[in-house]
C-alpha cells in the first residue's frame, strides 16, 4: 500500500523563464482552488435569482438568512456597523474555508491542507487587522502599544506581532492537514481490501473488479463526516466501553489570546472562544470540568499522564505545570 503525504500533486508547469518568480505550478491546490470558487460563484447566482421585495421563496429566505449571519458576525462583535465594509471579505472567507473543508468528504484533497493557502490568508488577515489598528489608533498609537505594559517589553510584543499570522496559518494548516492525513489513509487500505476481496473472484470478472476500489467510494465520505462533525459520538464510544458518565472529568488548556484589541468584542478573540466553546461542550454533555489554564497571551502544548491522568501544560516562557 503506498501512500504519499508530501503534498499536493503538481500536474505541470508552464515556464516563464523570469527571475524571482520563477515557473508557474499548476497543482492539485489551485485545480480544487478553482473548482471551490466555481461551486460559490453557482450557490451564489442559484440563491440570488429572482429576488423579490414580497412572498420571497425558502430560496431567497436562505440567501438572505446567510447574508444576515454574516452581518451579525461582524457587526455583533465589533460593536456596531462601523467595520460593515468588512462583512463581503468575512463571508467570503469563511464561505472559502468551509466549502475547502467539506470537498474532502467526495475524495478531493482539501486546498486549506496546503500551507502556502493559509499563509496567504493570514497576511491577508493580519494585514487588515494592522491596517484597522492604524486606522482606529493612529500610526503613533499602534507604535506606543509594543511598548505596554512596560517599555522592557517591547521587543517581545514585537516578536508576539511578527509571530501572529504565522500561529494563525499553522493552527489552521495542522487542523485541516490532520483530516486530510486520516481520509487518505482510509482511502489507501480501503483500496488494499478492495483489491483483496474482490480478487477472490474467480475468472476475469474477479481480475477487473479487483483493479476498481469499489470500496473507496462512499466509504471515505462517510467516515470523513463522522470525523469532521460527529466527534462527539466518541462519548458514546467510551461509554460503552464501560466508562460512567458521572465519574467523567475534564480537564482543559489553551486559548491563548493572539491579537490585542481595543474592542473587548473583537471578532479575532478566537482563543476565548475555543475555551467557552470547550466549555459549553462540556457542560452539555455533563462532564464536569475540574482543571483548566487558558486565555492570556502565550501559547501551550499539553501531555497526559494514562497512568494517573496527570496533565502537564508546558510553555516556552512559562515553564510547565501540572493541573
Amino acid at each position: 500500500m503506498n501512500f504519499d503525504i508530501s503534498g499536493a500533486k503538481i500536474f505541470f508547469r508552464i515556464p516563464t523563464h523570469l527571475p524571482l518568480i520563477g515557473d508557474i505550478v499548476v497543482s492539485e491546490t489551485v485545480v480544487v482552488s478553482w473548482l471551490v470558487m466555481l461551486i460559490i460563484t453557482g450557490l451564489c447566482i442559484f440563491l440570488t435569482r429572482d429576488l423579490k421585495v414580497e412572498h420571497i421563496g425558502k430560496r431567497q429566505a436562505l440567501a438572505e438568512l446567510i447574508v444576515e449571519s454574516a452581518e451579525n458576525l461582524v457587526r455583533n462583535n465589533t460593536g456596531g456597523n462601523k467595520f460593515d465594509y468588512l462583512i463581503p471579505f468575512v463571508g467570503a472567507l469563511f464561505s472559502t474555508s468551509v466549502i475547502s473543508n467539506l470537498i474532502s468528504l467526495v475524495g478531493l484533497r482539501s486546498p486549506t491542507a496546503d500551507l502556502s493557502v493559509e499563509a496567504a490568508w493570514a497576511v491577508t488577515v493580519f494585514t487588515m487587522i494592522t491596517l484597522n489598528k492604524i486606522k482606529a489608533g493612529g500610526l503613533l498609537g499602534y507604535l506606543k502599544g509594543f511598548t505596554t505594559p512596560i517599555p522592557v517589553m517591547t521587543p517581545f510584543n514585537i516578536l508576539s506581532e511578527i509571530a501572529t499570522p504565522i500561529s494563525m496559518a499553522c493552527r489552521h494548516f495542522g487542523n485541516v492537514l490532520s483530516g486530510v492525513v486520516i481520509n487518505g489513509l482510509i482511502y489507501a487500505a480501503l483500496g488494499v481490501a478492495s483489491a483483496a476481496l474482490f480478487g477472490l473472484i474467480p475468472g476475469a470478472v474477479g481480475d477487473f473488479l479487483s483493479h476498481i476500489p469499489i470500496l473507496a467510494v462512499g466509504l471515505p465520505a462517510i467516515m470523513s463526516f463522522y470525523f469532521d462533525w460527529f466527534s462527539g459520538i466518541m462519548l458514546a464510544d467510551v461509554l460503552k466501553l464501560g466508562a460512567v458518565k458521572s465519574r467523567l472529568v475534564a480537564k482543559i488548556a489553551g486559548g491563548a489570546q493572539m491579537f490585542a484589541f481595543s474592542n473587548s468584542t473583537s471578532v479575532m478573540r478566537v482563543g476565548e472562544r475555543n475555551a467557552e466553546a470547550a466549555k459549553t461542550l462540556l457542560a452539555q454533555h455533563g462532564i464536569r470540568l475540574i482543571a483548566e489554564d487558558t486565555g492570556l497571551n502565550y501559547g501551550r502544548t499539553v501531555s497526559i499522564d494514562l497512568n494517573d491522568g496527570a496533565y502537564t501544560v508546558k510553555t516556552v516562557s512559562k515553564g510547565d505545570k501540572k493541573i
